[in-house]
């Protein structure tokens, strides 16, 4: 069975070029500039004994989720300058009612009960009193208390039952009779308390891994859903007041939000959320024509596998009347047709858009058995 992969001489078994934002988190096809923005702040905030804080805001398709990828990739990479242990989640449903349990679940199953136990006895051994230093940081008697259970496990082994309970607890379950039986107090749902019990985790992480605790949270535009409910907006907008506050020196936080200017939800973009962020928000434009020609050869670059082309030998894609590497997987003239194209319409200029249609126009080149996209491609296109 043809493929665009096998027809266009696609490396490490692609079907197509259309980017991957996990398994391509290495690499940044565009928005170059507001990933050197973001690594500037990033640089700024360890050297200055600060937490990472950022929004990063765009259209729809036009690379939020990559760019947020590629972050959780570069500081992977980077671990001596920018020792950071990262938790990337992307929210899910989000009704009209729903508070920040609905993402903190999330938050705290990306580091783990087992994780957090084993933590809390390296804190332990380094000499510390892990209740009395939380009380010190100014985390609530009901969140330490949940902490100080996780004493009476055994790193390794399964969890007991009352390790489980104080877990589900601070992760904002319901945990009912027994959550009172163990001395937790009722379920979290205040914006201080989800809060701080992420404070406590990072404060942890920060003492036993010598690591800032980074959360990466994909998909903010879903908070739109609460803006209908003005006390459940205040939540939202009082919890992401203090995860971006500079008091807070024990986490590190960064949103993405998908949406037109005049459309991004209240819950993140308020005045008082703004003025703790400053100039830290970082807006993902659209591709200018320059742009445009440079995210696709660096797709060609990256995706194509220049030894299998070469080895045509004139035969394939080489003897293609209009072949030049400079422009495949089009002609030269097809090349700038396409890229004049998204010149004259600027609002679909954007990375998932772009990468659509290179899919379309390959696909109708491989159907007319053509090597190379040119202009006849286009023309069956409406390009």
């Amino acid at each position: 069975m043809r493929t665009l992969g096998t027809w266009f001489h696609l490396r490490d078994g692609r079907r197509s070029f259309k980017p991957d934002p996990l398994i391509d988190k290495q690499q940044m096809f565009c928005h170059q500039d507001v990933q050197a923005e973001v690594q500037f702040a990033i640089d700024k905030a360890f050297a200055t004994g600060e937490t990472i804080k950022l929004l990063l805001w765009g259209d729809w398709g036009v690379g939020k989720t990559h760019t947020l990828r590629h972050l959780e990739y570069w500081l992977g990479d980077h671990p001596s300058e920018y020792p950071s242990r990262v938790v990337y989640v992307e929210i899910g449903d989000v009704a009209k009612n729903s508070r920040f349990g609905v993402v903190h679940k999330d938050l705290l199953d990306g580091i783990g009960l087992q994780s957090t136990i084993d933590m809390c006895f390296k804190y332990m051994r380094q000499g510390n009193d892990l209740v009395s230093d939380l009380e010190g940081i100014g985390i609530p008697v009901g969140i330490r208390q949940a902490f100080h259970k996780f004493f009476v496990a055994v790193p390794g082994q399964a969890p007991p039952d009352i390790a489980v309970a104080a877990w589900n607890f601070l992760r904002g379950a319901d945990v009912g009779k027994t959550g009172v039986q163990l001395g937790l107090g009722g379920q979290i749902t205040d914006s201080k308390e989800y809060y701080y019990v992420l404070a406590a985790l990072g404060h942890l992480v920060g003492k036993v891994e010598s690591r800032q605790l980074v959360f990466l949270v994909d998909e903010a535009s879903k908070l739109e859903a609460v803006s209908d409910v003005l006390e459940v907006e205040r939540h939202w907008v009082n919890v992401n007041k203090m995860i971006f506050d500079q008091e807070n020196r024990f986490f590190g936080f960064v949103y993405t939000v998908s949406g037109k200017a005049d459309e991004l939800p209240r819950a993140l973009f308020e005045p008082q959320i703004e003025n703790r962020l400053g100039k830290r928000v970082y807006e993902l434009k659209t591709l200018g024509p320059d742009d445009v020609k440079r995210f696709l050869m660096n797709l060609r670059d990256s995706f194509v596998d220049r030894s299998l082309l070469d080895a045509d030998a004139g035969k394939d894609t080489r003897g293609s009347k209009g072949y030049s590497w400079e422009s495949f997987p089009f002609t030269a003239r097809a090349l700038d047709r396409f890229v004049e194209y998204f010149q004259r319409t600027q609002e679909n200029s954007k990375p998932r858009d772009i990468v659509q249609r290179l899919d379309d126009a390959a696909f109708y080149a491989m159907k007319a058995d053509n090597r190379l996209v040119d202009e006849g491609t286009l023309d069956a296109l409406g390009i």
